[in-house]
Order: C-alpha cells, then structure tokens, then sequence
C-alpha cells in the first residue's frame, strides 16, 4: 500500500480466533461478502464508504445467485458492521489527523 502513498490499515482480529458460526440461511450471503473482500470504495485519506454495489451485481451474477435482494440485503448488514471497524479511530489512525482550520 505504501506504494500507492497510503497506509496498511491493521484490522483488529485475533488470530487465534479464525473460526465463527454462521447460520445455514446466511451461508451465501458470507461466501459472497468475503469474495468481495477486494471491492471496498476508499477515500483519498483511507476512510472506507462503502463497497462497489456494481461489483456486488457482478460477484452474484457470476455466482448465479437467486435471490439477489434477500442475498444483497444479508451483505449490507454485514458491511455496515464491517464499516465501523474498519473505520474505528484505532484501527485507522489516518483518519484522526487533525483537519486544518477553516478560516
């Protein structure tokens, strides 16, 4: 990442702690989340918005997911609760910088 003038953003997992129970009816919803491990939108200070719902289509499409709104809705829950992590003040130091004051 320093090659493109950002910084690696530590996520906070245990590494001891790999495994988690996941609920058979949730089961392709976190497959497909964690194909789109790659497809988070970025701001230019790091902060993480959102990821690409384009990508999203793609990834079930080619998955041939059926049910794309029961699956996409699954998805958003997980990436809001991805987002405040990613986004917490210890895991992403860039983002507390001081802003310069506006005059």
């Amino acid at each position: 990442m320093d090659a493109f003038g950002g910084k690696d953003v530590p996520l906070p997992v245990d590494p001891e702690d790999e495994d988690f129970a996941v609920y058979p009816e949730n089961w392709k919803a976190v497959q497909l989340f964690l194909k789109l491990g790659t497809q988070w939108r970025v701001g230019p200070m790091g902060g993480f918005f959102g990821l690409d719902y384009s990508a999203v289509d793609s990834v079930m499409n080619l998955c041939r997911v059926r049910k794309k709104r029961k699956v996409f809705e699954q998805i958003r829950i997980m990436e809001v609760a991805a987002l405040s992590i990613l986004n917490k003040k210890e895991s992403a130091p860039h983002l507390n910088a001081r802003k310069p004051a506006v005059r």
